[in-house]
């Protein structure tokens, strides 16, 4: 298993791993530091938001992700190479995109708490604007509610982690959001 730092040699080139979890834990990128050019997997996509992967051992991926845009922007790339889309020289401005994105979104959440509160997870998930070209819930595919409730749970779990919202058990046992 590569770890941030290692080297892989590839012909001419030597390229640096370079940690970037929030998609996915461990996902990692590619940086080859001569012509600092980057090969970003999932991280940075463009003609999708990425997801944000609920860690199995409970870290905070949406901080993860975050952290992680920061460092790849910090590495000054001149090009980006993304596993969805064609690569494009507008990255700098699409990790500030993602970045304030993923900010709105934990602002609404953190609103929709405050204005609704005692509301179960589904409810607060539901009650998100996610862009989604469906007027209903039952309307989206499987796979992409999936995808909602997992990021959804993230960013309940990145407020409640960082003492924006509260997360209490009812009397019967079930999350509800203050």
């Amino acid at each position: 298993a590569s770890c941030d730092g290692d080297a892989i040699e590839v012909g001419r080139y030597r390229f640096r791993v370079v940690e970037t979890p929030g998609h996915t834990p461990g996902h990692l990128a590619l940086y080859e530091p001569e012509s600092r050019i980057l090969f970003g997997g999932d991280h940075v996509l463009f003609v999708i938001s990425p997801s944000i992967a609920l860690f199995p051992d409970g870290a905070d991926g949406l901080q993860a992700y975050l952290d992680s845009l920061d460092k790849v922007r910090a590495l000054r790339c001149e090009k980006l190479f993304v596993a969805h889309g064609e690569p494009r020289d507008d990255f700098d401005e699409r990790i500030g995109w993602l970045r304030d994105h993923h900010l709105e979104r934990l602002e609404e959440t953190r609103g929709i708490v405050r204005d609704r509160p005692g509301l179960v997870g589904e409810e607060v998930i539901r009650a998100i604007k996610w862009n989604v070209p469906y007027p209903t819930w039952e309307e989206i595919s499987f796979v992409q509610r999936w995808c909602i409730v997992t990021e959804g749970v993230v960013i309940l779990n990145h407020l409640v982690g960082s003492g924006a919202i509260r997360r209490e058990k009812d009397e019967s046992g079930i999350n509800r959001y203050f």
